[in-house]
């Protein structure tokens, strides 16, 4: 991604779904964004598109979300 701000919410974003102890629905992890950020962000908006790669992203924003593969979380946090 060439948009360091674009950049910066999806690290933010997928931080907090592989960093919370349990999986956070949409809804939660909107207030967790707007808590520790101070701007408003749908996060619908960065995982509607990962639909294939993390659960419930398209059905009800109240049920948690979380990577169907531990693959996807080892492709995130490596540094290669």
């Amino acid at each position: 991604m060439d948009d360091p701000e674009i950049c910066e919410i999806f690290q933010s974003i997928m931080g907090q779904i592989l960093g919370a102890y349990q999986p956070l629905s949409i809804a939660s992890l909107n207030i967790l964004y707007m808590s520790a950020s101070g701007h408003p962000q749908d996060v619908s908006v960065v995982v509607k598109h990962l639909g294939s790669l993390l659960s419930n992203v398209s059905s009800n924003s109240t049920l948690p979300i979380a990577p169907l593969h531990t693959s996807f979380r080892d492709f995130l946090t490596d540094s290669k």
